[in-house]
């Protein structure tokens, strides 16, 4: 089955990542498009689908086929599986993916890893297209994305990551490292984002997570952790 030689591959990658003294699960994570092409190809047929015919196949920039659907398909089933350490299932699997990559970001950075071809593989597995403006530095070997400091109050609102729950949750970090106060940003979140009370948990366990995530070695985050910290109480002391 494609599902189970899927899971196989990511159990090759992790022997090799871990010869090379890799983060084993990153590796694992990093290299699952690449992983589910190899393995989709290299069958002569999936079910009523000819692989090398669909291989073969010329498209229009932008079209679909029976073919990227499966591998995007299986990227994904694989992905809710490699929820970041820190992070409940539950809430990863409610996460858009822009949403993800982003949560998976600062997660590779506190492993120190900068490399922009890890960001580039994410991004295809999650399915995104333009990620750069979620950069803090592009430089080589120097790969991170923004801190909510650095994303300030830009891009609130529209289509993916400005229009997600986790943008007005950093927004509301920003705003609370800025004014060392969480009560604004607590009333601030309960206005803009729809159906607050059935969110608050996944908001309380995103706080979590920017709040412990960030290693130490992250200077930039700091503030932004302390403030996140705070929010995070603000939030969780919140009654109807």
């Amino acid at each position: 089955m494609v599902g189970v030689d899927l899971f196989s591959g990511a159990g090759g990658m992790a022997l090799g990542a871990k010869q090379a003294g890799i983060n084993v699960k990153l590796a694992i994570e990093a290299d699952t498009y690449a992983a589910a092409i190899r393995i989709v190809t290299a069958y002569s047929a999936i079910e009523d689908i000819d692989v090398e015919r669909e291989l073969r196949r010329v498209r229009r920039a932008g079209e679909s086929s029976p073919l990227t659907d499966m591998i995007t398909s299986a990227v994904w089933i694989v992905s809710d599986f490699l929820v970041p350490d820190g992070l409940d299932s539950g809430i990863w699997k409610r996460l858009l993916p822009e949403e993800r990559f982003y949560i998976k970001g600062v997660e590779i950075e506190a492993h120190g890893e900068y490399r922009d071809g890890v960001y580039q593989e994410f991004a295809r597995g999650f399915g995104i297209r333009d990620y750069r403006g979620l950069l803090g530095s592009g430089a080589a070997n120097q790969t991170r994305l923004k801190t909510p400091d650095e994303l300030k109050g830009r891009d609130l609102s529209g289509e993916g990551f400005a229009g997600s729950l986790l943008r007005q949750i950093l927004f509301a970090v920003y705003k609370t490292a800025e004014e060392d106060d969480p009560r604004p940003e607590l009333d601030y979140l309960k206005q803009e984002i729809p159906g607050y009370w059935d969110r608050r948990q996944t908001i309380i366990a995103l706080l979590n997570y920017l709040s412990q995530k960030p290693s130490t070695a992250m200077a930039h985050w700091k503030k932004d952790v302390e403030a996140a910290h705070l929010l995070l109480g603000a939030v969780e002391g919140d009654g109807v």
